[in-house]
């Protein structure tokens, strides 16, 4: 695709990304109200699954963040998109794969069921970055009709973190 189609169909998305890292931004700041309010979450023991919802929910509203960044840059190129989002995709499945092994191997309490309803969005997401990543490498705009379903899953994902932190804390 010629480069300056490719810039125009990223750019026809713009809207969309300035909405969802908006949204993540906004939520990544309540979540931060959420937490000073509650000091005590950050370093008292009995919290510590609430520490991890939160840091989890924060790389996830963090990584919509720099996604919704690179798909708003002005003059987009091929390489200028789809190498950031594969990073984005790479790191993103690195820490969900590193916080299953934390789960499995520290937190035997967690039943299957509950780990793949706190992963699955996120993994489907970032797996669907990652392949929308290496086409648009390619010049293929067309891929860009895959990131929604993306930018969905992580956003899910996020939204029930964040809704489960809130849930632990009130409990609390």
């Amino acid at each position: 695709m010629e480069t300056n189609a490719f810039a125009h169909a990223i750019q026809s998305w713009t809207n969309f990304y300035l909405l969802f890292g908006g949204a993540s931004a906004t939520l990544v700041g309540l979540m931060f109200v959420s937490l000073s309010i509650n000091p005590e979450i950050m370093h008292v023991e009995k919290y510590v699954d609430v520490r991890a919802l939160a840091q989890r929910t924060f790389i996830v509203f963090l990584n919509l963040l720099m996604i919704a960044g690179v798909m708003v840059i002005p003059g987009p190129s091929p390489h200028g998109i789809g190498i950031p989002l594969l990073c984005f995709s790479v790191l993103g499945l690195y820490e969900a794969a590193r916080d299953i092994w934390r789960i499995r191997a520290h937190q035997h309490h967690w039943p299957l069921r509950l780990i793949v309803r706190r992963f699955a969005s996120l993994i489907l997401g970032q797996l669907a970055i990652a392949v929308a990543a290496c086409y648009l490498v390619r010049g293929d705009a067309d891929a860009l009709n895959i990131m929604p379903f993306a930018i969905l899953g992580l956003i899910f994902n996020a939204c029930l973190n964040a809704w489960d932190m809130l849930s632990k804390i009130k409990k609390e």
